[in-house]
């Protein structure tokens, strides 16, 4: 999805809300681990972001 958004030179829209009781019960580990994994998941979007090849 991430990928069709570049070429197509979509607009990225995020809601993003601050809520720390929503990672209550949720290991350090496994958060870690969506970290890692999202973070070179999106690398391509980030770097489009960057360089404005797609509006955000």
């Amino acid at each position: 999805m991430n990928d069709e958004l570049i070429e197509r030179k979509g607009a990225l829209l995020k809601i993003d809300a601050a809520d720390p009781d929503k990672s209550t019960g949720i290991s350090a580990d496994r958060l870690a681990t969506y970290q890692k994994v999202s973070g070179a998941v999106l690398r391509n979007n980030r770097n489009a972001v960057m360089k404005e090849l797609i509006a955000w």
